[in-house]
């Protein structure tokens, strides 16, 4: 009897544990706030003049989320017919004659190319190669992306391969836009 009494209590525990119901929990998030913006790639050619203060400003075509990553690579050269991309900064050395730093710097609504030398006329070092036409891929990658992390420091090995990057954020085929200075 006793055994019996103890199944029934036991089923009867089980049954009414299924049943039971609480209080209903918080809604959950529906995602990032504002607008989605897909991680983009802009290419922009532009010449460094003294005119300028040595620096190009392009605008986006759509304001950037405060939370946004902003990668730039700068074509290094062409190696077998493939392009050479380095993220900037990136600094050169001329010995004695001086160095060139190419950097960048952003707000939500535009970024800015420039280049810090101590070279005077730089411009005319090696007939203008490294001021006329230079050209820049911009990566833009949104901040609310799950489970990506980014190194945005300059020694983050992952960052400094521009294939890499492209690859890990899914813009292998995504079209590079064009955009033109200020």
């Amino acid at each position: 009897m006793k055994k019996i009494f103890l199944l029934l209590f036991a089923l009867v525990g089980l049954v009414g544990l299924q049943s039971c119901e609480g209080p209903e929990g918080p809604p959950g998030f529906d995602g990032p706030p504002g607008p989605i913006f897909e991680a983009e790639v802009f290419e922009v050619t532009t010449n460094f003049t003294y005119g300028g203060d040595l620096a190009s400003t392009f605008k986006f075509s759509k304001a950037i989320l405060p939370t946004d990553h902003l990668l730039v690579y700068r074509l290094d050269g062409v190696d077998n017919g493939v392009d050479v991309w380095r993220i900037l900064p990136q600094t050169y050395f001329f010995g004695t004659v001086g160095d060139i730093i190419y950097n960048f710097d952003f707000t939500k609504f535009d970024f800015r190319l420039f280049l810090d030398t101590n070279i005077g006329n730089v411009d005319k070092l090696d007939g203008g190669a490294w001021t006329n036409k230079q050209t820049f891929r911009v990566v833009i990658i949104p901040g609310y992306m799950p489970n990506r992390s980014l190194d945005t420091s300059s020694t983050a090995v992952e960052n400094t391969d521009y294939n890499t990057i492209i690859k890990k954020y899914n813009l292998e085929n995504a079209p590079t836009k064009q955009l033109q200075a200020k």
